[in-house]
């Protein structure tokens, strides 16, 4: 039997029972009661409802993380990463009790690399001597004035340059005409005297920046590779850059002369130029 016929047959009884039975306050009471009865069952269902979505807030934000790093932080990799093997499936299930599961993978960070820069050069040794000691020893050698003023002798004495390594230069000839900043160059970067004699006795150095000589020697650039290029033309018209490359690869002038005569020279990079001769130039 149904609550309302139940409640209307009771509304009858308390009629026939009860001369005095307040009917409109028995339907205000009653009506209350029925409207608390179907409210519940709502409020219930809005808690579980915002539940869920709390739930599914949070595994769309695990499952983000999850692809993000699993793509190893590069979105060039997304569509690799969504469309991995079994290791990338992320699995998100429902269960039995309206609750949500999900079976995170292990997440798989790749390995950083980090380049490390090199440790800056360390400043030059100082002298053991005193300066007022070093330039009078350049005095009594004869050498100061004449071969180094007293300002490069203070300058070639704070790079840690010793009385020994000027001495060499005067021998070969070059003391006289190079600057503190020459002589402090050749000095650190430990490019050695008989390399500037060669360049000399090729007739190239004159020509040449401490830094075009610095980069060469390092580099292993022949005295005789670089008398080619000065007969050429082609010395003063290029950068040590291009030199070095030029030199690693073999390109030689000839080669140079033909990019002109077809009228691209102009147009290429040193690294067009060697690219093209590894192609064509043997």
């Amino acid at each position: 039997m149904s609550q309302g016929k139940q409640r209307n047959r009771g509304i009858k009884n308390d009629l026939k029972g009860d001369p005095d039975f307040d009917l409109d306050s028995y339907i205000d009471e009653n009506s209350r009661e029925d409207s608390s009865l179907f409210q519940e069952p709502l409020e219930t269902e809005e808690i579980n409802s915002s539940n869920t979505k709390n739930l599914i807030l949070i595994a769309a934000t695990i499952l983000f993380a999850i692809w993000w790093f699993d793509n190893d932080w590069n979105p060039l990799n997304n569509f690799t990463g969504l469309s991995g093997g079994e290791d990338n499936v992320t699995q998100v299930t429902e269960g039995t009790d309206g609750g949500i599961s999900i079976n995170i993978p292990v997440i798989r960070i790749p390995p950083i690399n980090v380049d490390i820069p090199d440790a800056p050069t360390a400043p030059p040794a100082p002298l053991s001597m005193p300066l007022s000691e070093y330039i009078t020893d350049l005095q009594n050698l004869g050498l100061l004035e004449d071969k180094i003023s007293t300002f490069s002798a203070r300058q070639v004495y704070d790079g840690g340059v010793p009385i020994s390594y000027l001495q060499e230069l005067n021998q070969a000839g070059l003391l006289e005409d190079l600057s503190f900043v020459y002589i402090n160059s050749y000095f650190q970067n430990g490019t050695p005297i008989s390399y500037l004699q060669e360049l000399q006795e090729a007739g190239v150095y004159d020509g040449l920046s401490f830094v075009y000589v610095n980069s060469f020697y390092e580099n292993g650039v022949s005295t005789e590779y670089l008398q080619r290029l000065d007969e050429t033309g082609y010395l003063d018209e290029l950068s040590f850059v291009y030199i070095n490359s030029y030199y690693e690869a073999g390109v030689t002038p000839e080669f140079l002369d033909r990019l002109k005569e077809q009228g691209i020279y102009d147009d290429l990079s040193f690294l067009d130029v060697v690219d093209l001769y590894q192609r064509e130039g043997n």
